[in-house]
């Protein structure tokens, strides 16, 4: 039985989107135990994501909506400073980032626009 390509790794034994989580998870578990609870970067992305003056607005808000939205974090508080979220929704927005970085390299790469 052959593997499906398009989800092939350069790798002896490809990891499933659940395994690559949980290794970030757990990368972020040590960190936060031995270097602290600090998320500057996190801090970073979210005012990045919400910069009305980047080109790429729109694109950057539909991001951050779907990271929200995975999270399961309530529509009314979407818009709350960094600093206003609670510890339990950034632990939530950190693990919808660990599970999109876990799954973008299983998205297809040899893609192609159709032609209008």
């Amino acid at each position: 039985m052959q593997q499906n390509p398009a989800i092939l790794e350069q790798r002896y034994m490809p990891m499933s989107i659940g395994q690559r989580v949980y290794g970030i998870n757990k990368t972020c578990e040590v960190k936060s135990k031995t270097l602290g609870l600090e998320n500057k970067e996190l801090k970073s992305f979210i005012k990045e994501m919400r910069d009305r003056f980047n080109e790429d607005h729109k694109n950057n808000k539909k991001l951050l909506a779907i990271i929200f939205i995975m999270a399961e974090i309530d529509k009314s508080r979407r818009d709350c400073q960094f600093e206003d979220f609670t510890s339990k929704e950034i632990f939530k927005i950190v693990k919808a980032i660990n599970y999109l970085k876990g799954s973008f390299p299983l998205l297809p790469k040899n893609l192609t626009l159709p032609l209008n």
